[in-house]
C-alpha cells in the first residue's frame, strides 16, 4: 500500500507541476494576447491615420491638377496674346515706316518742284541754306524763314539755360 500511496503522491505532485506550468503558460498567453490586442489597436490607429493622409494627399493632388490646368490655360492665353500684340506692333512699325518713306518722298518732290533745275543740285549739296538761295517758291521761303527763327530762338534759350545753371 505504501507503494500505491507513493505512486498516488507522485501523480499528485506531477499534476501540481503540470497545473503550475499550465497556469504559468495561461498567464503568458493572456499577457501575449493583451500585447497583441494593444499592438492591433496601434496598427488600427496607424491605418486610420494613413487613410486620412492618403485622402488628404489625393485631395491636394486633385487641387494641384485643377490649379495646374488653370495655370496652363492662362499661360497659353498669355502666350497667344503676346503673339497677337507682337504681330500688331510689327504691323504698326511697318505702317509707320511706310508713312515715313512716303513723307520723305513727298518732301523730296516738293523740294524738286520748288527749286529751279540748276538749284536742285545745290540743294542736294547744301540742304540747310535759306529760301532765297534755294529757289523762288514763297511757301518754301516762308518755311525756311520760320525754321531760321526757331533755330535762333533755341540757341538763345540754350544760352540762357547755361547762364542759369552756372
Amino acid at each position: 500500500m505504501t507503494n500505491v500511496l507513493v505512486q498516488c503522491e507522485s501523480m499528485r505532485e506531477t499534476f501540481r507541476h503540470w497545473h503550475a506550468e499550465q497556469e504559468s503558460l495561461e498567464a503568458q498567453l493572456a499577457e501575449s494576447l493583451s500585447a497583441l490586442s494593444a499592438y492591433q489597436s496601434h496598427l488600427d490607429g496607424w491605418q486610420r491615420q494613413l487613410a486620412d493622409e492618403r485622402d488628404e494627399l489625393r485631395k491636394t493632388r486633385e487641387q494641384w491638377e485643377r490649379d495646374g490646368g488653370a495655370a496652363g490655360s492662362e499661360l497659353a492665353q498669355a502666350r497667344a496674346k503676346e503673339k497677337e500684340l507682337t504681330a500688331a506692333l510689327e504691323e504698326q512699325k511697318q505702317i509707320l515706316e511706310n508713312e515715313r518713306a512716303q513723307w520723305a518722298q513727298e518732301l523730296d518732290q516738293l523740294r524738286q518742284s520748288a527749286s529751279p533745275p540748276q538749284a536742285a543740285s545745290e540743294t542736294a549739296a547744301a540742304p540747310g541754306r535759306k529760301a532765297a538761295q534755294v529757289g523762288h517758291s514763297p511757301v518754301l521761303g516762308s518755311l525756311m524763314e520760320q525754321f531760321g527763327k526757331l533755330s535762333q530762338q533755341r540757341a538763345i534759350e540754350r544760352q540762357a539755360l547755361k547762364k542759369a545753371s552756372r
